[in-house]
């Protein structure tokens, strides 16, 4: 098949900025895990992944719905702002990308998926890494480090688990894949509203 699974974080320079900020990152993370207005949204649909069992919750920070995430941590919300591809995927008609703060509670497992298209590509800053968390796409299988930053294609096959014993929170953020090119973004756009698309 087309692609990889795994991508070299070092190839798009915004990672290496939200490493850079991490420690105001996670500060808003931390922060907004406990602020008021209640826990986290559950992730929408993820009763089929976990299976019933465990808690995967998000936080919206570019995208429908982010108005909540965006408040509570500014900063974040600035950076991201200017990742382009990340932008333009999560603000188009498609829907087919957004940026999250991600929480996987203790003994959550979000069993084997594939995304939606290989369009795009994922980044996963960690920001709360207990031990005993992983994330297996394809055929090899990681760990988050925290204030590092792993880039992955998931319309590969993946699977993520936290059995440890507090929460795992990434910031997870969907952005157009390198290899499609700007002027291809919008017309791409549509057609993911029109139904599913591969490069």
């Amino acid at each position: 098949r087309l692609g990889r699974p795994w991508h070299d974080a070092a190839s798009f320079p915004w990672c290496a900025e939200l490493e850079r900020h991490f420690e105001v990152i996670r500060a808003e993370a931390v922060a907004a895990l406990s602020a008021d207005g209640g826990p986290w949204p559950m992730v929408r649909g993820q009763v089929g992944l976990t299976q019933g069992r465990g808690e995967w919750r998000e936080l919206v920070m570019l995208g429908p719905g982010a108005e909540r995430g965006r408040s509570l941590c500014p900063t974040t919300a600035e950076l991201l702002d200017r990742i382009p591809a990340a932008r333009h995927l999560a603000e188009s008609a498609g829907g087919c990308g957004n940026a999250i703060f991600a929480s996987l509670a203790p003994g959550t497992r979000l069993h084997p998926h594939c995304g939606p298209t290989n369009t795009r590509l994922t980044c996963h800053l960690g920001v709360e890494v207990p031990e005993g968390c992983g994330i297996r796409v394809g055929d090899e299988t990681r760990t988050w480090r925290r204030g590092k930053c792993l880039v992955f294609d998931d319309s590969w096959e993946h699977e993520v688990w936290n059995e440890g014993t507090s929460v795992r929170v990434v910031l997870l953020v969907n952005f157009w894949h390198p290899d499609l090119p700007v002027e291809q973004w919008e017309e791409s756009a549509k057609e993911l509203q029109e139904g599913f698309l591969d490069l």
